[in-house]
């Protein structure tokens, strides 16, 4: 029989707000028992084997430099010494108002950015070509690489980050990877470096933000969104034109972003640095996808792919590891930053704003 009294139609609603509360609690402890069941999502710490030049990350006892971030899903730490300066970007810190003269490059992208020896190369190579006669502009580049990020991330940074530092140009690295938005990301707790997976894309695009907290938290919440992440995916027409998707969001909005603001953007391409012949035909795709949107987009930018043939060519040290095929050597940055420069004044991008 139907409760009909208000004692008991309160009494009802209790029972069943016990019974659901008791039974998120046992999922959530099932769960955690069982990560297996694909809760809890790759967590780790990143070993030095993975990340040479991030040595101070794996350490015990030592301070990290990533930190939980609500709209990036992680973010470097500021003022981490020896790493990061105050603004959490890597490299030294240029005061924040803008001096006579100088001109300010932007630099986003993900781990092949992320060294603080980028920037530096690249603001080194900018400030050493001849200055027309009584000029004494200045550049600094401020780099915001950080690693594992994508071109999502490359969009929100920018919007909501970037445009505060009020540069003059964006130079946005792009590598293989950048287009598929599936990466981990890293947060720091009291064990170490954890990964989690922060995109859900296919929800994103359909309106719905997860909660950062619950994401890290909560094994029943990360279950439920993982879930309906996957029916989602597997509706849409695969992962290479899932790629193409992002690309061509996300490529758009920055340009959008940077037009609205009048700030000229080069994006610069990052190939495998094997040869292509010994790629596999999934690389050759990412290469492809990237390069065709953006073509499309009508954007300007670099591509590596000459300038790494050309390395392998004359066998030049072009690699951070040996088996490393994704990140260039420190030396080769500098071959790397004179190439920019060069594609930048031949695309007339430093003759802007001041």
């Amino acid at each position: 029989m139907a409760p009909s009294t208000r004692k008991e139609r309160a009494a009802a609603a209790l029972l069943v707000a016990g019974g659901t509360l008791t039974g998120l609690l046992a999922a959530e402890l099932l769960l955690r028992c069982f990560p297996a069941a694909g809760a809890r999502l790759e967590s780790f710490r990143i070993g030095e084997d993975r990340a040479p030049y991030m040595r101070i990350m794996s350490r015990p006892k030592r301070r990290g430099f990533y930190r939980p971030s609500d709209l990036l899903g992680y973010e470097h730490e500021p003022d981490v010494p020896g790493r990061t300066n105050r603004y959490g970007m890597m490299g030294k810190t240029h005061p924040l108002e803008k001096g006579p003269g100088v001109s300010r490059v932007l630099l986003l992208g993900d781990s092949v950015a992320e060294p603080p020896w980028v920037g530096e190369s690249l603001e080194a190579e900018l400030n050493s070509w001849p200055q027309s006669a009584g000029s004494r502009r200045r550049f600094e580049v401020w780099n915001a690489g950080t690693g594992s990020y994508d071109v999502r991330r490359y969009s929100l940074y920018l919007r909501h980050r970037g445009l505060g530092f009020r540069p003059d140009l964006l130079v946005n690295f792009i590598t293989m990877n950048d287009f598929g938005l599936d990466t981990n990301t890293y947060y720091l707790d009291k064990n170490g470096f954890m990964g989690y997976h922060f995109p859900l894309e296919a929800l994103r695009r359909r309106g719905f933000v997860p909660h950062s907290g619950l994401l890290r938290r909560s094994a029943v919440y990360r279950f439920a969104l993982m879930r309906a992440e996957a029916w989602l995916e597997a509706r849409g027409a695969g992962p290479e034109e899932a790629q193409r998707e992002a690309g061509r969001r996300y490529v758009g909005e920055i340009l959008r972003t940077a037009g609205e603001h009048s700030l000229p953007v080069l994006f610069v391409v990052f190939p495998y640095l094997d040869a292509p012949e010994s790629l596999s035909p999934r690389r050759r795709e990412e290469y492809r996808t990237i390069t065709e949107v953006l073509a499309e987009a009508g954007a300007r930018w670099l591509d590596l792919s000459a300038l790494f043939a050309e390395m392998r060519r004359r066998k030049y040290p072009m690699r951070l590891q040996p088996e490393d095929s994704v990140h260039p050597s420190q030396a080769a940055y500098q071959d790397i930053s004179r190439e920019i420069a060069r594609s930048l004044r031949g695309q007339k991008l430093l003759e802007g704003r001041q």
